[in-house]
């Protein structure tokens, strides 16, 4: 990391910004190698435990108050980043000029860093790879998420099944690409139908009790209602108004691979009342949690 070959003191900006590369780079080219190797430790025992699946965002966000766990990961990961770009930076304004080490030649540097990347691409280390993130651009799925919110969702894994009845996920519709966030209600093997505004699951009405009003995004005042599955899944949506075109739809049994998807927001939403059920090869991810409102009430808000 010697940029000069000589007896030139440290660098402070170039220690920063090895730093900032890589926590430890820039205490090597300050001439700290136990510091650095302390830094450098830190990143391989998160990159291990990742690469050995102990942890992922996706895993924390599952787990009870997931949303600040992950939240807090992130946060004490990039105050580390920041004590290691700091650290560096202070240590080379103190340092001495002095003919530099093995370790501070910048090919031991570039070798490290390269070694680092490798490892990580052999290794398929990425913490956060398991996770998608979603801006929200329609009001389908109010009351759960409405238009401008960001959502966080974690990838879904043919082999762990299919998605529960009332899970929000999120879909590719493989005509356009375009990719949607809906409410699971059918599963295959199902009969799904609405009928007067009333949802139908294999023959047996859902509960619909009305539980307030719904300011939206334009100021309007809709009718809330709470919905609850046969089963015992509940959830709300909104109905803005009796005798929608949306509020009728055909009988309609799911075939093996097809599930039927609806938005909360019963009279604005395209879904399989529309387009049909969904296969279930187009999932992309069950959406958990609100990270980014204009509400601030709202973020880190699991959704229903």
């Amino acid at each position: 990391c010697d940029s000069s070959g000589g007896g030139a003191p440290a660098i402070p900006w170039l220690a920063a910004l090895l730093s900032l590369i890589l926590p430890g780079l820039g205490q090597l080219h300050v001439g700290r190698p136990r510091r650095a190797f302390g830094f450098l430790a830190v990143v391989a025992l998160l990159d291990v435990t990742a690469g050995l699946g102990l942890w992922s965002f996706g895993a924390l966000l599952e787990r009870a108050g997931g949303f600040w766990l992950t939240t807090g990961l992130v946060l004490a990961w990039l105050l580390f980043w920041l004590a290691a770009i700091v650290d560096a930076y202070l240590a080379a304004r103190r340092a001495e000029a002095a003919p530099p080490a093995l370790w501070q030649r910048w090919y031991v540097c570039v070798g490290i860093f390269v070694l680092w990347g490798l490892l990580r691409e052999l290794g398929g280390i990425d913490p956060a790879g398991d996770t998608e993130s979603y801006t929200i651009p329609s009001g389908s799925m109010m009351p759960s998420i409405v238009v401008g919110e960001r959502v966080l969702g974690v990838d879904i894994d043919p082999g762990d099944g299919l998605p529960e009845r009332g899970t929000i996920v999120t879909h590719v519709y493989p005509e356009t690409g375009n990719t949607y966030i809906r409410r699971v209600i059918g599963l295959p093997g199902d009969t799904v139908e609405m009928r007067e505004g009333m949802l139908h699951l294999n023959g047996v009405a859902a509960e619909m009790e009305e539980i307030g009003m719904f300011s939206d995004d334009q100021g309007r005042e809709i009718a809330m209602f709470r919905v609850t599955l046969p089963g015992g899944t509940s959830y709300p949506v909104l109905d803005m108004r009796d005798g929608s075109p949306l509020d009728t739809a055909s009988k309609t049994t799911l075939g093996p691979d097809q599930l039927y998807l609806l938005g909360d927001n019963r009279d604005n939403a395209k879904d399989s009342r529309i387009d049909g059920p969904v296969p279930a090869a187009t999932l992309e991810a069950r959406v958990l949690y609100v990270y980014w409102s204009t509400d601030w009430g709202r973020i880190g808000r699991r959704v229903d």
